[in-house]
């Protein structure tokens, strides 16, 4: 902390104080207006009580600046001083002689922030209110001083008393105030000189105690990588033995493979052979699908034929059935007419008897009529039936060529998924074809490169031959590299022991 921060730390606080000691003189403010009531002072009570509810005023000023709005600016000292100041000077306008070492209460506050600034100010506010309040209280009157009628009187035993007593003990306080200001700058400037050195100490142990945790870091990180050096080498040695071991039993396999490889070319060579004569199938077998996928094509054309004759059929049929309903009706219409005629021949009968010998001939007539009518009514009962059994008929003849023209129908989709079945079949055998001619190139490129791999698994032999005998040579110097690498982990633990000596050292001091 600088001397800047402890001053402005300081005046904060003074602020605080100056509040608080003006705060607990409003206290004896009220002691004294409780004390006139007794008669101790020779003051008016309304004057009084004028005086004492200014000097509060004034003298809460402070407290409400610092303790309620908690301001913290330059000014608060300024203001709170010139207030303790102004109610002095309202004291002195209205108790006159009873006011006398009052006026050092500024200058007492003012020596609170070690200032001769703020001093040297609160003391000119002071000569001022001084020489305002003694005129003020001597014109208004409010508490007579009687050692003092004329203006003269006021300035010699007023006015010069007075401004003497509050300059030679404003000298005394600027003094000591400044004596305290010296001393305090040196303390302040003794303890930011052991602050530096404290400091620069902590940096410097600071700084040791990094490089000492950057060196034991780094020893750490050196410490695993030689332990994963050791083991990797380790590891390098025991995968060179069985890696010197492996190519031997790769060259046996790859020998064997050679082999194996010859019985291969082999059959590839009978699957070529095999590839051809499935080709030739399928080419035969395309030639059939396409043979008889035209068949299905002209069965269905037939079938179509079938099916619009089979229509054509029923609806002359049909046509039959519309007929067979109109005999019907006109049946009905001369089986209505016969019974008709028979009721007229039977009145005709009944006129003829009626009228006995001349309607004897009209009666024979009506007989015959009425016999007439009979026969024609039987007729038509028999033109009736037959003509319902040809209905019927024709309704199982309609319903038959429903029947056949469903099954025709039927057939018709089964030839054409028969033809879709048959489409597919030959879409699939070209398909098959393509692909077998392409499984033909491919086993001809493959007998190609079968024969390539012989001669490359015959130089893989030869170079693991070149590579065991590199191996064996790895496997030496991995060795020797193994033995310096135990060597550096031990020069390791030495330089890890020594850190740990110096990092114990450098927390001790």
């Amino acid at each position: 902390m600088n001397s800047n921060q402890i001053l402005l730390k300081n005046e904060l606080n003074a602020n605080i104080f100056t509040a608080r000691v003006m705060k607990i003189t409003c206290i004896f403010l009220l002691v004294a207006q409780l004390l006139n009531y007794l008669n101790i002072f020779a003051v008016e009570k309304s004057v009084m009580i004028v005086t004492v509810i200014s000097g509060i005023v004034m003298f809460l000023i402070p407290t409400l600046m610092v303790n309620v709005l908690k301001l913290e600016k330059n000014y608060v000292k300024y203001i709170a001083l010139t207030c303790s100041v102004i109610a002095v000077g309202i004291l002195n306008v209205t108790l006159s002689y009873h006011v006398i070492l009052l006026f050092l209460f500024p200058l007492t506050l003012s020596c609170l922030y070690f200032s001769k600034k703020i001093t040297f100010v609160v003391l000119c506010e002071i000569i001022v209110v001084t020489i305002i309040s003694q005129i003020m209280a001597f014109l208004l009157g409010f508490t007579k001083d009687h050692n003092i009628d004329t203006v003269m009187q006021l300035v010699c035993f007023g006015l010069i008393p007075r401004l003497m007593e509050v300059l030679s003990l404003a000298l005394i306080l600027i003094g000591i105030n400044e004596r305290t200001s010296v001393l305090l700058k040196n303390v302040i400037d003794s303890q930011s000189k052991s602050e530096d050195m404290i400091r620069e100490m902590k940096n410097v142990s600071e700084k040791s105690a990094d490089m000492s945790k950057e060196l034991i870091e780094s020893l750490d990180i050196l410490s695993k990588v030689t332990s994963d050096i050791s083991s990797t080498n380790e590891m390098i040695v025991c995968n060179s033995k069985e890696l010197r071991h492996g190519s031997s039993e790769a060259i046996i396999h790859i020998s064997e493979a050679n082999s194996n490889i010859d019985h291969i070319n082999n059959g590839i060579v009978e699957l070529s052979n095999e590839s051809r004569s499935i080709y030739s199938l399928s080419n035969n077998v395309k030639k059939i699908t396409i043979t008889n996928s035209e068949m299905m094509n002209i069965a269905s054309e037939k079938m179509v034929t079938i099916n619009e004759s089979a229509n054509d059929t029923k609806k002359i049929i049909n046509a039959l059935g519309d007929k067979s309903k109109e005999i019907v009706g006109i049946v009905n219409l001369i089986s209505e007419i016969s019974s008709q005629t028979n009721l007229l021949a039977l009145n005709a009968a009944i006129e003829s008897a009626r009228a006995g010998e001349a309607g004897k001939g009209f009666a024979v007539v009506a007989e015959e009529v009425r016999k007439l009518a009979v026969e024609s009514q039987n007729a038509v009962s028999n033109i009736d039936n037959i003509i319902k059994e040809v209905m019927l008929n024709t309704a199982k003849a309609v319903e038959s060529m429903d029947n056949n023209a469903e099954l025709v129908n039927k057939g018709l989709e089964s030839m054409v998924q028969a033809k879709k079945s048959s489409d597919e079949v030959l879409l699939a055998n070209e398909q098959m074809s393509i692909r077998l001619e392409r499984i033909q190139n491919i086993t001809e490129n493959v007998m190609i490169s079968s024969s390539d791999i012989v001669n490359i698994v015959e130089q893989v032999r030869s170079i693991c031959d070149r590579s065991l005998n590199g191996i064996e040579s790895v496997s030496e110097a991995t060795n020797g590299e193994y033995e310096a690498i135990q060597k550096l982990v031990k020069l390791v633990s030495v330089i890890e022991r020594i850190t740990d000596e110096l990092k114990i050292l450098v927390e001790r001091n």
